[in-house]
C-alpha cells in the first residue's frame, strides 16, 4: 500500500493534533542531535498546535473538516478583531498566537461562509495575562528562528545550541498550553 494512501483525507483539528505529535517527536530527535532541521519540525508542530487551538476555540468538532474557505474566514475574522499579522499562506506561527489570544479575549463574530454552514458568534473566554503574554512571546521568538519561506532554502548543518534550546523551549511551551486547555 502506499503511504499516500494512509494520510488522513482531510484537515481538522484531530489530525492537526496528530500530525503535530509526529512533527514534534522528530522534531526533537533532531535538535537533541543538534540538527538544525529540527527548527523546522517543531515549529510545524506549533502551527498545528496554534491553529487547533484557534478552531476548537470557535467551535470545531474534533473531525470536522477544516477546508481553505474556513481558513479564509478565520484570517476576516482574526483582522476584525485587529490582528495585522500577515497570515503568510497560513503558517504565520505569530499570527495564529494572535488570532487565539484575540479570539479569547474579544470573542469571535458569526459567519455563514464555512465549509459546513452557519457558525454562530463565539463568546470571549480570556486566558490568563501570563498566558498571553508566553504565548505571544514564545510564538514571537519561535517566529524568528523560523518562516515558511525557509522551506525552500538551506538549512545549515548545526545551529547555535542556544538557538535550538529556544526554539525547543519556546515550542514545548507552546504545546503544554495547549494539552492544559489553556489556549
Amino acid at each position: 500500500m502506499a503511504l499516500r494512501t494512509l494520510i488522513a483525507t482531510h484537515e481538522c483539528v484531530q489530525e492537526y493534533e496528530r500530525a503535530a505529535r509526529e512533527h514534534q517527536d522528530a522534531g526533537l530527535i533532531l535538535l537533541a542531535d543538534g540538527r538544525a532541521q529540527g527548527v523546522a519540525l517543531m515549529a510545524l508542530s506549533v502551527e498545528m498546535v496554534l491553529k487547533s487551538a484557534y478552531f476548537r476555540f470557535i467551535g470545531y468538532a474534533a473531525t470536522q473538516q477544516i477546508a481553505p474557505v474556513d481558513l479564509r474566514a478565520a484570517v476576516v475574522d482574526t483582522q476584525s478583531l485587529g490582528v495585522t499579522d500577515s497570515p503568510e499562506g497560513y503558517h504565520n506561527l505569530l499570527f495564529w498566537a494572535n488570532a487565539v489570544v484575540s479570539a479569547h479575549r474579544i470573542g469571535v463574530p458569526p459567519r455563514t461562509h464555512t465549509g459546513v454552514g452557519t457558525l454562530p458568534a463565539v463568546s470571549a473566554a480570556p486566558m490568563s495575562v501570563q498566558d498571553e503574554v508566553e504565548l505571544r512571546t514564545r510564538a514571537g521568538r519561535l517566529r524568528t528562528n523560523w518562516s515558511i519561506g525557509d522551506r525552500y532554502k538551506a538549512i545549515q548543518p548545526h545551529a547555535a545550541k542556544q538557538d535550538l534550546e529556544d526554539v525547543f523551549d519556546d515550542a514545548v511551551l507552546i504545546v503544554e498550553l495547549y494539552d492544559k486547555g489553556k489556549i
